[in-house]
């Protein structure tokens, strides 16, 4: 499109930031939840033709009738909170033009599932603003420039020249269980069994299992990004999970990596990284970023192992792990996809797991470091039992960009082996830490975020689990003299 309005700094939704997905928090959980909540309820279409998840924030549903495909229904993902001040913008800026309409016309949406706490009462302004129905031509082909060309042009009979609010309007589209996307997790599997129920795959299926099903199916979802998935292998999913949900629960799965000594051969899975990593040198030996990307590979083998071996995705994970090992794991197994991760500390009561709630009494002491460049590295730096501030300063210098800044978390009660003790702590500090490194984000979408942590391996991990959809993370290895980069993550 032409004249686009131009990009605000601030995160408006109006701007290219607020509309776009690879920004939006939560991206793939989000689309893929409600992609899972939408195909639960078309399952009792005879006409649903299937479900194409085509990045974060795009879900494409399709119709057919005796194998041709008779439309579409795409739709957005979002999750931003609105400020009053966006709101009142984006709905005085629809009525003023449609005003001689009686109402905001159908094919202008709003992308946001939730508003501010302000604007109860003013949410009512769009509740009949559900959603787009379009007929691009082909479906492996175009979909996205097709839908948005045939919106353009039925806005700009409407809108006339007002390219801000067609560039809004065409390219956001709000969604029906916006408000079920914010339930905890227990409501969330309730309500998708009661629709799962009601079609006929999930007719005869006890409310349990139903519950069950809801995680394992978000995944299976996500794992088909960028790819048209056919109602019947759906189908046929959720056939698999019914049959393997209704036995009796299994054991965890287990995953044993070493980085400093080698792994036993009878464990479940195991990977063996001792060639990567040597301590005996100065400085140590590490990974190079090629050998990262092949030990990342390596993960993601072994991911598809343990999902297919088990619809459980709790995994006990075990092994000497430096700490960017650690992150990188936890990342490859991230929480928004249901995977439970446990691990035993060196140091206090364990495991330390992914579904222990927080401990609200612990906290981070937050301090910032001014940059000594404008566009030099932004850093955090994340510090348990000690806070390794000199060697990234000196590291930061010494590269091109220079230091651009830092964010420091120790924790409040001071740098100590036995600062974090219980896995409640540890899912406090993981949390609080993303929650900074999210904000920080915001505030500057196009900078990537230089995470530097020295803390307990398990803690790394559930760092890991959470370093999705926050932006672009660069991570580091320390090798005993200075950092080496290890992998960029987003």
């Amino acid at each position: 499109m032409t004249n686009a309005k131009p990009e605000s700094p601030a995160f408006s939704l109006l701007s290219p930031a607020g509309m776009g997905g690879l920004r939006a928090q939560h991206g793939f959980r989000t689309q893929a939840e409600y992609a899972a909540f939408e195909v639960a309820r078309r399952l009792a279409d005879r006409t649903f033709g299937g479900v194409w998840l085509e990045s974060t924030d795009d879900v494409t549903f399709w119709r057919q009738s005796e194998g041709q495909i008779e439309d579409y229904d795409r739709h957005q993902v979002k999750d931003h909170q609105l400020a009053p001040s966006e709101f009142r913008e984006a709905v005085e800026g629809l009525r003023r033009p449609v005003a001689q309409l009686g109402g905001i016309p159908d094919n202008a949406v709003l992308a946001a599932t939730s508003f501010s706490p302000e604007l109860h009462g003013l949410d009512a302004d769009l509740v009949r603003v559900r959603g787009s129905r379009t007929a691009p031509g082909g479906l492996l082909q175009g979909v996205l420039d097709a839908t948005e060309a045939d919106l353009e042009k039925r806005l700009r009979r409407v809108f006339g020249d007002r390219e801000d609010l067609i560039e809004f309007s065409s390219r956001s589209l709000t969604i029906r269980v916006a408000s079920e996307l914010t339930l905890d997790e227990r409501h969330k599997q309730a309500l998708f069994a009661s629709v799962i129920r009601e079609a006929p795959v999930g007719r005869d299926l006890s409310t349990e299992v139903a519950e069950k099903i809801f995680r394992p199916l978000v995944h299976f979802l996500d794992d088909s990004v960028g790819t048209p998935l056919q109602v019947g292998a759906i189908e046929k999913e959720i056939a698999r999970l019914r049959n393997q949900l209704s036995r009796e629960t299994v054991a965890p799965q287990q995953l044993t990596i070493g980085c400093w000594e080698i792994p036993a051969q009878s464990d479940q899975y195991s990977l063996n990284w001792t060639p990567y990593f040597d301590r005996s040198t100065t400085p140590r030996r590490v990974p190079t970023l090629l050998e990262w990307k092949k030990l990342r590979g390596q993960l993601t083998a072994a991911k598809e192992r343990i999902v297919n071996a088990a619809v459980d995705r709790t995994l006990v994970i075990s092994g000497r792990m430096s700490l960017g090992a650690a992150l990188i794991v936890g990342h490859t197994f991230p929480r928004n996809a249901g995977f439970t991760l446990r691990m035993d500390p060196s140091v206090g009561r364990g495991p330390w797991d992914t579904e222990t709630p927080p401990d609200g009494t612990w906290v981070w002491a937050n301090s910032t470091i001014p940059a000594e460049r404008a566009d030099g590295l932004q850093c955090v730096i994340i510090g348990v039992n000690q806070v390794p501030t000199a060697s990234v300063l000196e590291y930061s210098r010494g590269r091109p960009e220079g230091f651009g800044g830092a964010v420091v978390l120790a924790p409040v009660s001071g740098v100590s082996d036995r600062a974090i003790q219980t896995s409640a702590e540890a899912t406090a500090a993981s949390s609080s830490a993303i929650d900074v490194i999210r904000r920080m984000h915001q505030a500057a979408p196009r900078r990537p975020i230089n995470l530097f942590y020295v803390g307990p391996a398990p803690l790394a991990l559930l760092l890991g689990q959470l370093l999705h959809a926050v932006g672009e993370v660069h991570l580091f290895e320390y090798d005993g003299v200075t950092y080496q980069p290890a992998l960029s993550i987003t």
